[in-house]
């Protein structure tokens, strides 16, 4: 067939424009990644103040004492420096380790820092590369967003003070470490105090719970088969200083045996009355208890987990529906 030099040019034209039709993403172009990037101290707690007793390198200047921060929406390997207000000069750089890739949860070690004498304010900061949404889908447009998060570290000498001695500051306790074989995990909580007479009674409470009581005695309390939630635990210490101050302790401590972490609200210690009767009618007195597991992370209970509630010899079933049961 023999085609014109207008036929031609008509045939090309119709070929390109189908080339380019084919390659046409006629739905435009992906929204931004809305993932809003997070970091969160871990440790050291700020709700205690530093001391030398707390100093890890006693043989260095200042006070020797591990920093570390979790982090959500920041990919692997992001960098960000940690500053010291009172250190002006000096800047660490970290590197970000995932956790759970699904969610992209993960944690900076800094290892032990420098804190001088008084109000330390420290800060973790950079610019990250945000490459998924909120809610771990992909498929966005990647965009740099900042990241900035702070803690006031205050250090004081020669006061009166505690320290966790088992587990410590940041510890990781597996399932070889439950030392009891009664349901749930158990670990023992040992403390060290100085400037707290011996006699004195030390409170402590984890996650928040009703506090356990115990003497100290030779400058220490152990606190045997403590129960431990799955995932990260915060445990707080109280007690009282010769001179009627008062002394906290703080820490957080993480259990990972493989399970996800469920807690039980209302929180333990918690009394019921008349009035808290949501069905009067029925015998006994009828209140809602919910299960709750962590929103996203390593810790968190798929929707659809099973999950059983034994209230003395009664079994009650349900399962996890948005983050509770």
């Amino acid at each position: 067939m023999k085609l014109s030099s207008r036929n031609l040019l008509l045939s090309l034209t119709v070929l390109a424009l189908s080339l380019s039709g084919a390659a046409c993403d006629c739905g435009g172009t992906s929204k931004s990644c809305d993932c809003a990037p997070e970091v969160a101290f871990t440790s050291p707690s700020g709700t205690a103040p530093l001391t030398e007793f707390h100093d890890t390198k006693p043989a260095i200047e200042g006070i020797q004492y591990p920093v570390t921060v979790t982090t959500r929406c920041l990919p692997a390997g992001t960098k960000v420096n940690l500053t010291n207000s009172l250190q002006p000069s000096l800047s660490v750089e970290g590197t970000v380790v995932i956790d759970d890739s699904a969610t992209q949860t993960g944690h900076i070690d800094f290892s032990e820092q420098t804190f001088l004498p008084g109000i330390n304010h420290v800060c973790v900061s950079g610019t990250v590369a945000v490459d998924r949404n909120q809610d771990g889908s992909g498929g966005c447009s990647a965009r740099t967003a900042p990241l900035e998060s702070c803690r006031d570290v205050l250090v004081q000498l020669g006061i009166p003070a505690c320290r966790f001695e088992s587990p410590t500051e940041g510890a990781t306790l597996a399932a070889a470490d439950d030392q009891n074989p009664a349901e749930g995990f158990q670990h023992e909580v040992r403390l060290a105090c100085k400037g707290v007479s011996d006699g004195t009674a030390v409170r402590l409470s984890t996650n928040g719970r009703r506090p356990l009581e115990q003497t100290l005695s030779f400058g220490g309390a152990l606190f045997a088969s403590v129960d431990f939630y799955e995932g990260e635990n915060l445990l707080h210490a109280e007690t009282t200083g010769s001179g009627g101050e008062t002394v906290v302790a703080e820490i957080r401590a993480t259990v990972n045996t493989g399970g996800c972490a469920l807690r039980l609200l209302p929180v333990d210690g918690t009394t019921f009355r008349v009035a808290d009767d949501e069905d009067p009618a029925v015998d006994g007195l009828q209140v809602t208890l919910t299960a709750e597991t962590d929103a996203s992370g390593t810790f968190a209970c798929a929707d659809g987990s099973a999950v059983t509630l034994t209230v003395g010899t009664t079994e009650y079933t349900g399962e996890i529906s948005s983050h509770q049961a």
